[in-house]
């Protein structure tokens, strides 16, 4: 009897001593804090190269590899990419971006800031590049663009001040407005034929541009105040220089001009103090206002005209180099003050073909001698000018002649 009672004692012990135990740690489902970690975006690299993967619902993967590479792929870039939480522990190792297959769109600012970022190859999928989208990284110095590139939207570069060369290729359509403002490295810029939106200030600040290449009509203020631009090639497929394109290009001596090229805007050249010479084709129709205004090196200028050219208010005012101007058939109006202040002109000789002159168009040219004209007395008086006319306004000892 004692010892069935002993028996049982024991079986009662032992079956206490497992409810105090518990159940066994490995059956039980993990805590909260284990599943969210279980849960996090980033997985376990199979390569030990590669720091950090992650693939988004959208199907976006993005890795980083310890050589510095950030690789994206598999969807577009829709946001700042920073803003990936744990992504943002390895920003300061990232020197090459490479957007592969799967990414047609790098969306507003998906690359902005990027401290330490040298190196973008955009693969041949990426047709389009967001607002801002790698504006302010002020580390990269090359970009690759691929063969599907066709969209630079505003502000993609602006404020990247070690980037070096914009080769775009033909494939490209649309140049935002500031794209590549305030690149203050970039040193050569070549724009293919095919744009159709080529926005304003583009290149504007590029202090340390040296030549330029254009197959695209040239807008508003696309490279003003580019100090340091030397060399301009507009090839045939350029029609229009826009208002301030090259305005403040101070270190400006080489254009050739496009044999197509319709119209030089207001200001286009304003201020290019180191440019001597320039060959106006043909094609040209009108020198808006001011083009050439404050050109103080330029003595000479030659104009064609296949048809009729018309120069605009002030055009050529402030052109204190030059001495001889012969002007050819076709031109049929001077705007107003169009000579005015070229204060070393000594000789003009005005087209049959002239109809019209605007006030004050030698307005301080105190060494003008000769103002020849090709038609005769009856013709010149049959100019219209304007209001106050005076044959030798602005001029000293003027010999007039016509034919």
């Amino acid at each position: 009897m004692k010892k069935f009672v002993w028996i049982l004692l024991l079986l009662l012990l032992t079956g206490c001593g497992a409810q105090q135990n518990g159940p066994d740690k490995d059956s039980l489902p993990p805590l909260e804090a284990e599943q969210q970690a279980t849960e996090a975006p980033a997985t376990a690299p199979a390569d030990p190269s590669v720091l950090y993967t992650e693939t988004r619902d959208s199907g976006l993967v993005i890795a980083v590899s310890d050589d510095g590479q950030l690789l994206v792929s598999g969807a577009d870039v829709e946001e700042d990419i920073r803003e990936s939480g744990i992504l943002k522990d390895y920003l300061d190792k990232v020197t090459t971006l490479r957007v592969g297959a799967g990414v047609k769109v790098i969306g507003e600012k998906a690359f902005a800031a990027f401290p330490q970022l040298q190196k973008v190859i955009l693969e041949d999928s990426v047709e389009e590049i967001g607002y801002a989208a790698f504006g302010d990284c002020t580390a990269l110095t090359d970009v690759s663009f691929g063969d599907g590139l066709t969209v630079i939207a505003d502000y993609a570069f602006s404020g990247c001040t070690m980037l070096k060369d914009a080769a775009l290729k033909e494939q490209v359509t649309t140049v935002g407005s500031y794209a590549f403002s305030g690149c203050t490295a970039l040193k050569n810029v070549s724009v293919g034929p095919n744009v159709t939106s080529f926005g304003h200030h583009v290149f504007a600040d590029c202090t340390a541009l040296a030549s330029v290449r254009l197959g695209s009509n040239v807008s508003t203020s696309a490279f003003q105040d580019c100090a340091t631009l030397e060399s301009l090639v507009l090839d045939s497929t350029v029609s229009e220089i826009g208002d301030r394109a090259f305005a403040g290009c101070t270190a400006l001596t080489s254009i050739q001009f496009s044999d197509q090229l319709q119209t030089i805007g207001s200001y286009a050249f304003s201020g290019c103090t180191a440019l001597q010479t320039i060959s106006v084709p043909n094609s040209v129709a009108l020198v808006e206002k001011e083009a050439f205004a404050g050109c103080t090196a330029l003595d000479t200028i030659e104009l064609a005209a296949d048809g009729t050219l018309e120069l605009g208010d002030a055009a050529f005012a402030g052109c204190t180099a030059l001495k001889v101007l012969v002007l050819p058939e076709g031109v049929w109006k001077l705007g107003e003050q169009v000579f005015s202040g070229c204060s070393a002109l000594e000789k003009l000789t005005l087209p049959l073909s002239l109809k019209e002159i605007g006030y004050g168009f030698l307005n301080g040219t105190y060494a003008l001698r000769t103002l020849g004209y090709r038609g005769n007395a009856n013709q010149w008086y049959g100019v219209k000018k304007a209001t106050n006319w005076s044959e030798g306004a602005g001029t000293l000892n003027l010999s007039y002649k016509v034919s």
